[in-house]
């Protein structure tokens, strides 16, 4: 996760840095399985800043490639859970997920992108307009959905 916010000061969420704290809000890497099928959870648990937030893939090892028949990212927002798998022309090393982008106002934007990129994209750019205000999830009922998802989705589909 690549969190450029209206100044252009810049975070990044990722195995090595799996937590940053911006105006008090703490954004951290719950989960990172980086020895098998995953997952990598994010929380958010609201967005402190205006400005951009990334969410990319990328394949640290850069070998074997990303494949796009078994990979999937789900990202719920707004209550809403979305599932995205890459594209399966033109593979590097990073996915472009989505973005969620925060104005003045504090309105929230989410930008399925889907895309293959060469890097990632750390410029600042605000929305104009947002159609839906944020939702927060309270935090227990984070808790169980992280927990569902890291017990029924992920480890018991993918043992080997």
């Amino acid at each position: 996760m690549f969190i450029v916010d209206a100044e252009g000061n810049q975070n990044h969420v990722f195995y090595a840095n799996s937590g940053v704290t911006i105006n008090d809000t703490i954004i951290y890497l719950d989960v990172d399985d980086v020895t098998s099928y995953g997952p990598e959870v994010i929380s958010i648990p609201q967005f402190p800043v205006e400005g951009r937030y990334d969410y990319y893939v990328h394949n640290y090892s850069g070998s074997p490639d990303i494949d796009p028949s078994t990979t999937r990212v789900e990202i719920i927002f707004n209550n809403q859970q979305r599932i995205f798998s890459p594209p399966t022309n033109g593979i590097t090393e990073w996915w472009h997920v989505a973005k969620i982008e925060k104005d003045a106002e504090g309105q929230l934007l989410f930008t399925a992108i889907n895309e293959w990129s060469d890097e990632p994209q750390t410029t600042t750019v605000t929305p104009q307009t947002v159609q839906r205000p944020q939702s927060v999830v309270p935090i227990t009922q984070l808790e169980s959905i992280v927990k569902g998802l890291i017990s029924s989705k992920y480890y018991n589909n993918h043992i080997q």
